[in-house]
């Protein structure tokens, strides 16, 4: 039997998967089980610090095997539309950095890591398992995009379109959130593999809200967490595209 942690910000993030498996809420945690496989589903709570508190104290008292995130997040590019899901290939914390007067150095000359595992140094980029490429290249959603790429998190979200762009061109990521980052970095402290799904929900710097469509992207990223484990998550280890990506343990 498999243990999975299924993270989520909000509830309208994943109460729809919670139904489809008839999971039984509790205060901020739901239960299911899946071929025999035992999955768990908790809220955070937004931001990085709720992330890492709940996800840290998940670990604590329960025996996982793989965490997964999934959540909703803005676009950074053009040809990536409201709706669209991404899988993380790999989660930025854009909050980690140095800021100088000719401008923002990356994090990585720091004279000291922030997380050192199986031999490698991680600054502000934490590695994200994504499912082997016949499988995500197989899933088929008529209505919208499923593509593999780099997601950013921050603190103060893009308020305005300059902004966005500024950390377009800085951090070359498609997709901006307020929590991956730090699921990523304590999943790579435990030694765990990481996976998470966002579909757009707005463009990136967008603050009027009647552009948004928070409801489609909870849906859509829905949709192929569904699909995941419903058709591939009994793969086992084969299910991920690099199980032992950076040392990792990846035993779903």
């Amino acid at each position: 039997m498999s243990h999975l942690l299924i993270l989520a910000a909000i509830k309208p993030e994943i109460e729809d998967l919670v139904n489809r498996f008839r999971g039984k809420w509790q205060n901020n945690q739901a239960r299911f089980t899946l071929d025999e496989n035992l999955i768990d589903v908790v809220l955070t709570g937004v931001g990085m610090i709720n992330t890492a508190h709940t996800l840290s104290s998940c670990l604590k008292e329960g025996s996982y095997q793989s965490v997964w995130m999934i959540g909703s997040c803005g676009s950074y590019r053009e040809e990536i539309q409201i709706g669209d899901v991404l899988i993380a290939e790999e989660e930025i914390n854009g909050d980690l950095g140095i800021s100088q007067s000719e401008g923002w150095k990356s994090p990585s000359l720091f004279p000291f890591a922030i997380v050192e595992r199986a031999g490698k140094s991680f600054y502000n980029r934490f590695p994200c398992q994504v499912p082997q490429e016949s499988i995500w290249k197989d899933l088929s959603f008529s209505n919208f995009g499923l593509t593999k790429e780099k997601m950013l998190s921050t603190s103060t979200v893009s308020g305005c379109f300059s902004h966005a762009r500024l950390l377009q061109e800085r951090f070359q990521a498609a997709g901006e959130n307020m929590e991956g980052a730090a699921a990523a970095q304590v999943s790579l402290l435990h030694n765990l593999p990481f996976l998470e799904i966002r579909s757009v929900s707005n463009v990136a710097g967008q603050r009027d809200k009647s552009q948004w469509n928070f409801s489609l992207s909870a849906r859509h990223s829905q949709e192929v967490i569904i699909s995941l484990l419903e058709h591939y998550f009994h793969l086992g280890k084969d299910f991920y595209e690099h199980p032992n990506k950076n040392g990792l343990l990846a035993l779903p």
